[in-house]
Order: C-alpha cells, then sequence, then structure tokens
C-alpha cells in the first residue's frame, strides 16, 4: 500500500532516510541544499508527474526521489538511476 504524506517535506525527508540520512539534523541540512527539481513522467500506469531531486548518499552513490501530488497529499518514488526503474513507497 502506498504511504501518503502530509506534505512536499515530509515525503522528502523519509525520501532520505531511506537513502541513508538517518540523523534527522542531518536530513533537515541536506534538505536545505537539495538541488532544483526536475518534474518527469513516471510511473507506469499511473504515468504521473512527479518532481524529481538527485541527490548523493552518505556513502557516495547518487540516487534520486520523486514527490507528486496523492490524493489529498504527496506521495514518495524512489528512483534507480540511469535505468529508469521507480518505485512508489
Amino acid at each position: 500500500m502506498t504511504s501518503k504524506y502530509d506534505s512536499k517535506e515530509s515525503a522528502l525527508e523519509m525520501g532520505l532516510y531511506y537513502a541513508g540520512y538517518e540523523d534527522p539534523k542531518l536530513r533537515k541540512k541536506v534538505m536545505a541544499d537539495l538541488p532544483e527539481p526536475v518534474k518527469r513522467q513516471i510511473g507506469w500506469p499511473q504515468n504521473k508527474t512527479v518532481e524529481t531531486y538527485k541527490i548523493r548518499t552518505p556513502t557516495g552513490k547518487n540516487v534520486q526521489i520523486g514527490v507528486g501530488e496523492f490524493r489529498d497529499g504527496f506521495d514518495l518514488w524512489l528512483i534507480v538511476p540511469k535505468t529508469g526503474i521507480c518505485q512508489r513507497v
């Protein structure tokens, strides 16, 4: 079942947690330094538009997360760079 987040920020914060940022203070710092999002179509068969963010994990790997409108809140997508494979969580 898909998680629904009350705000875009709470979805992003959970995405950073999944990326390896366990410390809440560090997540807030990373969130403040996020690049501008890129709008992208993802999620067959939904084919919805989400804002995607490229981030570097604490171990130095590049990952992407996406946040989109979902019901009366937001959802979170984990995206594998270069492959386009994505999973809504």
